[in-house]
């Protein structure tokens, strides 16, 4: 196979051109190797073909460089291969982007590494794919970030998974944002 400092010389729009089948033979050493403005060239599609391994592979700062784009087209597999450190260097603009078939892959403690600031810019429609369980990582004092869309995108499944203290901690407008269903739970 080809050297990982030939692949770590590849230009962006070398990178580009890849096909998914080209991305895939590299290793995860080979991949760890590309610069973070290397993997800015990496269309959503191509990102989205990566292996888990690959994903896994990825340091903390390449992570962080992807655009909201390229971490919007990680798919649940991927998503699940996320360390806690890859998942703490993310962005509000690229938890924004994830979709909710990957949030639906966070556990409670890595749901807990989020920000105030990235939770809140979780669409109502994704937040609401939470695992209910995962919800119990969302600290009480982050509860007030959220907007009465995230409130009321709420299963009953996922209001009644809430602590009591985060139950507390929810505004009064929040407390109106809760479905009759879901408020039923609490």
């Amino acid at each position: 196979g080809i050297a990982t400092a030939s692949v770590a010389a590849l230009g962006t729009a070398q990178i580009a051109v890849l096909s998914s089948g080209q991305l895939n033979a590299l290793s995860g050493g080979q991949l760890g190797a590309l610069t973070t403005g290397q993997l800015a060239g990496l269309s959503a599609k191509q990102v989205g073909t990566l292996s888990t391994t690959q994903i896994a592979a990825l340091s903390t700062g390449q992570i962080a460089s992807l655009s909201s784009a390229q971490i919007g087209a990680l798919t649940s597999g991927q998503a699940a291969a996320l360390s806690t450190g890859q998942i703490a260097a993310l962005t509000s603009t690229q938890v924004a982007g994830l979709s909710g078939a990957a949030l639906k892959t966070l556990d409670s403690a890595e749901l807990a590494l989020f920000t105030t600031g990235e939770l809140a810019s979780i669409n109502a429609k994704a937040f609401a794919s939470l695992d209910a369980s995962a919800l119990a990582g969302i600290a009480s004092d982050s509860i007030a970030s959220l907007n009465s869309a995230h409130i009321s995108a709420l299963t009953s499944g996922q209001a009644a998974a809430l602590s009591t203290a985060q139950i507390a901690a929810l505004t009064s407008s929040q407390v109106a944002a809760l479905s009759a269903a879901a408020l039923k739970t609490v």
